[in-house]
């Protein structure tokens, strides 16, 4: 038998398959798919299995494969059906397309055991291969025996594991008891001490029916409350659901739900407002879904929001097997989520961007929560944009797919007038309180440029109501700009040519690009020091609020501060419990659930995301109001207070926005009608402009004046040009041709069809 194998070479992009010879004693652990060891040129390197053939016209003069990585089939077929579609979509090898179906835990080397169960009963052949021992590792020593192998695991007389598989295996689980039975300072420590008085030890049960989190249970054992011991279990798949949901639809949203269990063949944008009728939709698809005995796979932005969804959805659900993968889970809680998943032993998935390759199989309906966020578009190589790529998941494993929001993208939204989306709209009109402050005239008055009056007075009345205030801005830094009062100078970063920020607490200049930091920007080239901070950011606003409410608890929610789970859920525990005043952070803080304890919200610079050199900004900008808008009071800052964005934003009047967004964008050349593309090339700085100026003058051609740049990009240091078409085969042929041509110049050329920002 022939292997079709494409080899992991680091230094290209280039699909070119070799063929290898699979060795007779290795024939049974060879699939479409495996990591295998194969001599290429001078060295020996990893390569995948993509096509397995009987013979081959060069077969006499053939290596053979020389080692399997898995000696189990890693990859489903649709996995590897989907990594050939990436392959050809997103113009990148077939080695890298492979190497995003596979988690970081499962890309390491791992090494494989045979143990043993009952040594008396062993084969007499194998038991010499143990010499005693209670294991041994299978490797290509031992292939030759494999037909005992597989008789012996048929008795039970020996099991195989990997290295790793005692990841999420007999872990220990906490059933809690009551110490201190007194009335606790907050309500939902006083349901956690009922619920546990009352019978409901369990940790996963009493977080379930109280809503709280772990991190208030370890405060709560802290503070000699409650107290636990830990016990082996093993968790099963439950057969009997039981639903809490008491919501009762109306006939819009009856008749919503009818189109959605209806109709097929099709994606489903969910465009409402209406939190509480959007979550008791997704329960009620979990129901449907469980009774066929299919899963559900739900999708969030961020892990806060995806720890948030996980734990209300298993509040309203009992007995629902649930699990939320992300990056701030241990490595042996993902691997045991992994083998869940792999296995089919849930119910429901909440996962971030960080799932979107798991080995999915029988899953009903696929849910892409705040579908409009930048966070699904992954801006590191190979870059891709989730919605898409389960887009295609979903049509290859025949589920339902759901995007939901209460802001659409222009792009998204514009497929449900062109009949390629199904849309359920339900919004409904509130009586908040929406204030918009022309920053121009709050300057001339009360010289303050980060928190107006009006928005100090809501949030001193939040305050006073024991309620939450949260600030949006974004950017983490003390000021945004550095400048010199006498020449007009800007400090800028020596390698990205952008400004650095200043952070006060550390006394020093930053650049938000490449992290270079410098103390000595104190001295102006014209010799002056006499400098000035221009704009603001969290830690400027922190100082701000602090001074203002001297006795409130303020949380800053920032890369800086929140790097674990347990930040995560400190941050939810805080909001649950009401401990805290005021919220500092960026927009991610956007994306969390409802929760009625948050008066007040201020969007403190809309205007940042306004200004950003992107023909997506005014998108980003009415979104972001929008959803804050449906808040109790929200606060808006801005110094455009008439653009058509802030405008319709406020009012949540999105038809409106639409059509004039729709409009602007047809005159333009941008998506919808349009695909933009970015490509960015790296090398000697005369080859790469060259490169530029080649590649725009071949796509004239067939996308005429539809091609922006070459620009220099300071922070990347290479050339970029953005390409507006409608003609990808076309226009990647001639890339690619022109990539060829100028590598033997020293020209890099990284090519992102879904790029995150321009």
């Amino acid at each position: 038998m022939i292997a079709k194998v494409v080899v992991d070479l680091k230094t290209s992009n280039i699909d070119e398959s070799f063929e290898y010879k699979i060795p007779e004693y290795l024939k049974s652990y060879v699939y479409v798919g495996s990591r295998v060891l194969v001599s290429f040129g001078m060295q020996d390197i990893l390569g995948y299995v993509i096509e397995i053939n009987d013979n081959s016209e060069f077969e006499g003069n053939l290596k053979d494969i020389k080692e399997v990585y898995d000696f189990d089939k890693e990859l489903t077929d649709e996995q590897i059906s989907l990594a050939f579609n990436l392959s050809k979509n997103l113009n990148i090898s077939m080695v890298n397309s492979l190497n995003l179906m596979r988690p970081t835990f499962l890309k390491e080397q791992k090494r494989k055991y045979i143990y043993v169960n009952e040594y008396d009963k062993l084969n007499p052949e194998l038991a010499l291969l143990f010499k005693g021992k209670s294991r041994i590792q299978f490797d290509n020593n031992i292939l030759k025996y494999q037909n005992i192998i597989k008789r012996e695991i048929d008795k039970g007389n020996i099991q195989i594991e990997y290295d790793f598989a005692t990841y999420g295996k007999n872990k220990k689980v906490r059933f809690y008891f009551v110490i201190d039975n007194n009335i606790q300072k907050s309500n939902i420590r006083n349901t956690v001490v009922s619920l546990i008085s009352s019978g409901v030890t369990k940790e996963e049960d009493i977080r379930i029916a109280s809503g709280c989190t772990k991190l208030l249970l370890n405060k709560m054992v802290k503070d000699k409350i409650i107290q636990f011991e830990e016990r082996l279990e093993i968790n099963e798949v439950s057969d009997n659901i039981t639903c809490k949901d008491k919501y009762t639809y109306n006939i819009d949203q009856q008749q919503l739900i009818s189109m959605y269990q209806e109709l097929e063949n099709k994606p489903f944008l969910l465009f409402s407002n209406d939190e509480e009728f959007k979550v008791s939709f997704y329960i009620k698809i979990i129901i449907e879904n469980i009774k066929k005995n299919e899963k559900t796979v739900i999708f969030t932005p961020n892990i806060m929001l995806s720890e948030e969804f996980s734990l209300y959805i298993s509040s309203m659900i009992d007995d629902l097997t649930i699990y939320t993968y992300h990056s701030k889970n241990t490595t042996s809680d993902n691997y045991d989520i992994f083998m869940n998943i792999r296995h089919g032993k849930y119910h429901v998935l909440v996962t971030t961007s960080m799932g979107l390759f798991l080995p999915f199989d029988n899953v009903g309906t696929f849910i892409v929560l705040e579908e409009e966020s930048r966070m699904y578009i992954n801006d590191n190589f190979p870059n891709y944009d989730l919605r898409e790529v389960i887009s295609t998941r979903a049509a290859n494993l025949n589920s339902k797919l759901m995007y939901s929001t209460s802001t659409p993208s222009i792009s998204t939204y514009y497929k449900t007038r062109i009949n390629r989306c199904y849309l359920l709209e339900y919004n409904i009109s509130n009586n908040n309180e929406v204030i918009v402050v022309d920053m121009k005239n709050e300057v001339l008055e009360n010289n303050t440029f980060v928190l107006s009056n009006i928005l100090i007075d809501k949030m001193k009345q939040a305050f006073e109501e024991n309620k939450i205030s949260m600030l949006i801005v974004n950017n983490k830094a003390y000021s945004t700009q550095i400048k010199c009062r006498s020449c007009g100078e800007v400090v800028k970063c020596p390698k990205c040519n952008i400004p650095l920020t200043y952070l006060n607490n550390k006394k020093q200049a930053k650049c938000s690009y490449c992290d270079y930091k410098t103390e000595s920007y104190a001295t102006c080239k014209c010799g002056s020091t006499n400098y000035m901070t221009l704009g603001f950011g969290l830690e400027q606003v922190f100082q701000k609020v602090s001074m203002l409410f001297p006795k409130a608890n303020i949380i800053q929610v920032d890369s800086d501060n929140i790097k674990e789970l347990n930040d995560y859920i400190n941050v939810i525990n805080a909001i649950e419990e009401n401990e805290v005043d005021i919220i500092l952070g960026t927009n991610f803080l956007t994306k969390s659930l409802k929760y009625d304890n948050i008066k007040v919200v201020g969007l403190l610079y809309v205007d940042s995301f306004l200004n950003l050199n992107d023909h997506r900004a005014s998108e980003f900008t009415y979104n972001m109001i929008a959803k804050m808008a449906n808040k109790e009071v929200s606060v808006i800052q801005t110094y455009y207070k008439d653009h058509y964005a802030i405008k319709y934003g406020t009012s949540n009047s999105f038809d409106n926005y639409y059509d004039k967004e729709i409009s602007l964008r047809e005159t333009l050349n941008y998506d919808p009608f349009f695909e933009i593309n970015k490509l960015m090339a790296k090398g000697p700085f005369d080859q790469i402009y060259h490169f530029a100026y080649y590649v725009r003058k071949a796509l004239k051609h067939i996308v005429g004046e539809n091609v922006l740049g070459p620009t220099y990009d300071y922070p990347s240091r290479g050339v970029k040009l953005i390409i507006k078409h409608n003609n990808y085969e076309n226009v990647i042929k001639i890339i690619n041709d022109a990539t060829k041509t100028f590598k033997d110049k020293g020209v890099l050329v990284n090519y992102e069809r879904y790029p995150k920002g321009m």
